[in-house]
Order: C-alpha cells, then sequence, then structure tokens
C-alpha cells in the first residue's frame, strides 16, 4: 500500500508519536493505515495493556472499522492480546493449510480471547478451487 514503516503502533504505545501523526493516507480513498511501527521491548504487554484499548478507541474516531492484521495465532501472544481489544475477530487460514488440531487450536484461541469470533475467510485459494467449492 506504499506506507512507511515508521511511525506505528509500536511508537504510539511508546508514546513518542500520536495516532494522528502516526497514520498514513493510502492510494485508495478512504483507507489510512498504521503500521507496526517501532517494537517496544515489551510488545506482548504493550499490546494487551490499557494504553492499546485507548488507541483503538481512538483509531475507532477516524474510520468506520478498524482492522488489524497479526501474525499467525498459534504460538504467539500478538493475535489473542490484540482480539481482547477489539469488538470481533476473524480467522484467516491459507486454503488447504492448517490441520484439524491447529485449526481448533486456533479457534479456541480466539473464541478464549475476542468478544465474537466472526468467521472464518481461507485465502491462495486458486479459480479453480473456488469453482469447486461453489459446485
Amino acid at each position: 500500500l506504499g506506507g512507511q514503516a515508521q511511525p506505528g503502533l509500536g511508537d504510539v504505545l511508546l508514546g513518542t508519536h500520536t495516532v494522528e501523526q502516526a497514520l498514513q493516507q493510502t492510494s485508495v480513498e478512504g483507507l489510512q493505515i498504521l503500521s507496526a511501527g517501532t517494537i517496544p521491548a515489551n510488545a506482548t504487554e504493550a499490546i494487551g495493556s490499557d494504553r492499546m484499548k485507548e488507541v483503538v478507541e481512538e483509531l475507532s474516531k477516524y474510520a468506520d472499522m478498524v482492522v488489524f492484521d497479526t501474525p499467525h495465532v498459534a504460538g504467539l501472544a500478538d493475535a489473542p492480546s490484540i482480539a481482547s481489544v477489539t469488538d470481533a475477530s476473524i480467522l484467516v487460514v491459507t486454503y488447504g493449510k492448517p490441520d484439524k488440531s491447529e485449526f481448533k487450536e486456533a479457534v479456541g484461541i480466539l473464541t478464549a480471547s475476542s468478544p465474537a469470533l466472526l468467521g472464518l475467510v481461507e485465502n491462495r485459494v486458486s479459480a479453480a478451487e473456488a469453482r469447486l467449492a461453489k459446485s
């Protein structure tokens, strides 16, 4: 989307920039991005902090919808921590990739941490596979 790496969310959480200073315009009308920015030394704590809740509320003033793109759910605390301060979550998986136990683990983690798990999106689906699914 042509954005810069910094400033971003980490800089806002660290207090070196405001949300307004860190938001970046894109070439898509009405779409702004907030990059990851400087990663705080205590990133997991920062993401789960009261300050993060304040940042989410502040971002809501700038947009009709705020979307966080996080690393995979299993094995990292980032996604569940962010899910806990949002209204809802959507699980995105690579088509045919997660095995049943990984999928169940991810759903369990998001169900436990998010106020609402809205559903699933499969990415990297070929046109042929999509046609088969429609049949």
